[in-house]
């Protein structure tokens, strides 16, 4: 099994790109640390947040336990409580953030605020992160529909974010999810789901071999519609492949004795 992986960041309309993206592979080629932050523009410093929250992540020796990625997040968030402490300018500084890890066949991850996680399998999305938001709250109470939370005058107002506090608690997948030969992973800012819901991610997998190839499309329709020029746009796309059907098959097996 290995792990395809693409990225792009794109700074549209803002004066300054506030999202930060991390990719980090170990040396085993079906395993790796994924990270996308999203810098929270109502407060001074927050391209400071969303790097210090990803140098963080960065920095943290990987290990390959369950627990590992509750660790990566209070990491990141102790770091931009700390770089907010530096400077009395940007002392508000905050980041959303999403931390995908992929290691021994299984994916665990862990979110601040609305930057989200999709888990796709046969192209279809059979899980998201719950955003840390007010129009979350208000589509969970049945008020407002999935489509109609990035549109809703109350899409920026996050409940949660990194740089808050430093014993804040925070969600995170450390159950592990048993991976299959071409199962997705997407993780984006509020740049992306804002502009694309959940039926036109399905529909852009389907179109697409590779994690290349989805962020082609994606950056292609972006650059054609205008849409989204308010913000900045980020992801990652994460695709496992096995090479071979002798991989297939030894990839099978080992889940079956996980």
């Amino acid at each position: 099994m290995i792990v395809d992986i693409s990225q792009i960041s794109m700074k549209r309309d803002r004066s300054e790109n506030q999202d930060c993206v991390g990719v980090f592979p170990t040396k085993k080629k079906d395993e790796g640390v994924f990270i996308v932050a999203d810098g929270l523009g109502g407060h001074r410093g927050g391209a400071l947040a969303a790097q210090a929250a990803v140098n963080a992540v960065a920095k943290l020796p990987f290990e390959r336990r369950s627990g590992w990625i509750k660790s990566a997040l209070a990491a990141a968030n102790e770091a931009v409580v700390k770089k907010a402490s530096e400077n009395p300018e940007t002392s508000s500084m905050r980041s959303t953030a999403v931390i995908l890890q992929i290691t021994g066949g299984k994916a665990y991850w862990a979110h601040a605020g609305d930057s989200r996680l999709y888990f796709m399998r046969k192209h279809k999305i059979i899980e998201r992160t719950q955003d840390d938001s007010v129009v979350e709250v208000l589509r969970i109470m049945g008020e407002i529909s999935e489509d109609e939370m990035g549109k809703h005058p109350d899409r920026a107002k996050l409940t949660k974010s990194l740089g808050e506090e430093s014993e804040l608690e925070f969600k995170a997948q450390i159950e592990g999810r048993i991976l299959a030969d071409g199962d997705r992973f997407i993780l984006c800012t509020d740049g992306i789901w804002e502009h694309l819901n959940s039926s036109d991610l399905e529909r852009i997998s389907k179109m697409c071999n590779s994690s290349r190839e989805f962020i082609d499309i994606i950056s292609r329709r972006f650059s054609e519609s205008g849409s989204g020029k308010e913000d900045n746009a980020s992801l990652i796309v994460v695709t496992l492949k096995c090479v071979d059907i002798f991989d297939r098959f030894l990839y099978q097996i080992k889940r079956v004795f996980q």
